[in-house]
């Protein structure tokens, strides 16, 4: 959006200030300050004494009360004593000097109070204590450089235009989370697992090697980045369109383009924003939405990994709930193997207790034949 508005600028703000000069005296010259922005006079005193105090200065807005003698300010902080660096209206009394028996007095009409600078917008009257205007318009700032002495100055004011250094941080930041998501995925589909685990983590690795699930939302999410998009023109309808791609063609390819890692040329990206800024909007709209319902419909409550990781957990309880049934039957077998064998230690306790006695009464009646 553009418009057009009228400014008037009738009074520009200013800073404060004054001269003190020194009261009439009998006696003595004055002594001249540097600059001529004031004279001081006191009585003569020794080397060795503390010189005598002239007068307190107070800056109204600053809220400072300065001490005046032979010795102290110096000249550069008595100058800025008396010039208020701050604009807009100060008031009438904006330094005040208290001098014992009138030793200091300001100069009559060398002070000059703090204004507001005063303006029109399109006929709207308005006061400003800085120059610059932020007030008049909502998001937009006036710098008054001078009075207009009643003629118009005509302000068109244009819609910002595209930042093309905010827009490749932007794009940046996504193609470097890109990359860092995909070479995970790809680690995870790629590490087989051990052949002898001991330990939880060896137990783990590898759990997701050659998943399919996984490797097909890989693929889709690369899919994606070089699919035109339909609906839109043939020269802006994908990423690599504004600089977005898997790098230059080259005799070597790398492992890098290999795994589909993206890389952005800023120079293309420019060209695009600057020559074409509204197609590259409606394509990195309409790419980003169509990228985001892909990984949505992965990692969103109720999507693919969400369900995934409902059905693993669903079967890990399942196995757990066999191998209970499994150890509670081996249990029960294992008490009934130990009754029947305590049984059939009994019965071979008896045979061997009558096995003996027959072969007690076998030897007796050898004896007796004899």
């Amino acid at each position: 959006m553009s418009f057009r508005v009228v400014v008037l600028s009738a009074l520009m703000a200013c800073a404060s200030s004054a001269t003190i000069a020194e009261a009439p005296a009998s006696v003595d010259p004055p002594a001249a300050r540097a600059s001529g922005l004031s004279s001081r006079k006191g009585p003569a005193v020794d080397a060795g004494d503390e010189p005598p105090l002239l007068a307190t200065l107070a800056q109204v807005h600053t809220g400072e009360h300065v001490p005046l003698d032979d010795a102290t300010p110096t000249q550069a902080r008595f100058s800025a004593l008396l010039s208020d660096r701050a604009t807009g209206a100060s008031g009438a009394e904006f330094i005040k000097v208290s001098a014992p028996a009138g030793t200091l007095t300001e100069v009559s009409g060398s002070g000059h109070e703090g204004r507001n600078a005063e303006y029109k917008v399109d006929g709207i009257a308005g006061t400003s204590k800085s120059n610059v205007v932020t007030e008049a318009i909502g998001g937009v700032s006036l710098t008054l450089t001078g009075l207009t002495n009643g003629s118009a100055v005509t302000v068109d004011v244009q819609p910002p235009g595209s930042s093309v250094t905010a827009i490749e941080a932007q794009v940046q930041s996504f193609v470097k989370l890109y990359n860092s998501t995909i070479t995970a995925i790809q680690k995870e589909l790629s590490t087989k697992p051990p052949e002898h685990p001991s330990t939880a983590a060896e137990y783990g690795a590898g759990s997701l090697f050659g998943d399919l699930e996984l490797g097909g939302l890989l693929n889709t999410m690369r899919q994606a980045m070089y699919e035109p998009i339909a609906g839109l023109p043939s020269t802006m309808a994908s990423p690599s369109d504004i600089g977005i791609s898997t790098g230059a063609a080259s005799a070597s390819t790398s492992s890098s383009t290999l795994e589909g890692q993206l890389t952005l040329d800023p120079a293309k990206l420019a060209e695009a924003v600057h020559n074409n800024p509204v197609e590259a909007r409606k394509m990195l709209e309409a790419w980003s939405k169509n990228l985001q319902g892909i990984v949505e419909n992965a990692a969103r409550p109720g999507g693919s990994l969400e369900t995934r990781a409902h059905s693993d957990s669903a079967q890990v309880r399942n196995l757990s709930e066999q191998i209970d049934n499994m150890n509670a039957m081996i249990a029960t077998r294992e008490k009934a193997l130990v009754q029947t064998y305590a049984r059939l230690e009994g019965i071979l306790s008896q045979n061997s207790s009558q096995g003996t006695w027959l072969t007690s009464q076998s030897e007796a009646l050898t004896k007796a034949g004899g």
